[in-house]
């Protein structure tokens, strides 16, 4: 069975959550860096459907953002299924499949949904689950309270 291409034709799926594709490897996209983490997830910009695609390292993340089914979008994600992670997810209402790439062999599981889902988070930009609020009380009285102190006024 070729993952790849159920992989390429699950992005353009209404069902998609998110391609995961982690490892390490060498310097082979074009923006020459280590990648660690690929993620491709749906997104809506602008009332459009469109994938993002998320290239993280250990120091930044660059996102790129394509309409599902483009000729961009498709060669984006060859470009990634090509390269040698050593792990790839794909995550989807019905179903996660997993494929793993250890000593040139390719195991590929498939099982139902890992995560109970909800509706799918389709903004643009995420709201982070940060442990404290940046609306917190106590933050807003600390910042000003240190304003106040780097500016030389007593408290």
């Amino acid at each position: 069975r070729d993952w790849k291409q159920e992989f390429k034709q699950q992005a353009s799926e209404p069902s998609l959550v998110e391609i995961m594709l982690r490892g390490q490897i060498s310097p082979q996209l074009p923006w020459q860096v280590t990648q660690r983490q690929v993620s491709v997830r749906p997104v809506i910009i602008k009332k459009k459907p469109h994938l993002q695609f998320s290239y993280f390292d250990r120091t930044k993340n660059i996102v790129k953002n394509a309409k599902p089914g483009s000729e961009e979008s498709i060669a984006r994600l060859t470009e990634l299924l090509d390269l040698p992670f050593s792990q790839v997810t794909l995550r989807s209402m019905d179903q996660d499949t997993v494929v793993q790439m250890r000593d040139g062999r390719t195991s590929v599981h498939t099982s139902a949904p890992a995560k109970p889902l909800g509706p799918i988070n389709l903004k643009h930009n995420r709201v982070k689950d940060l442990p404290i609020s940046p609306h917190d009380v106590y933050l807003q009285n600390s910042s000003s309270q240190a304003l106040d102190v780097c500016q030389g006024r007593q408290l």
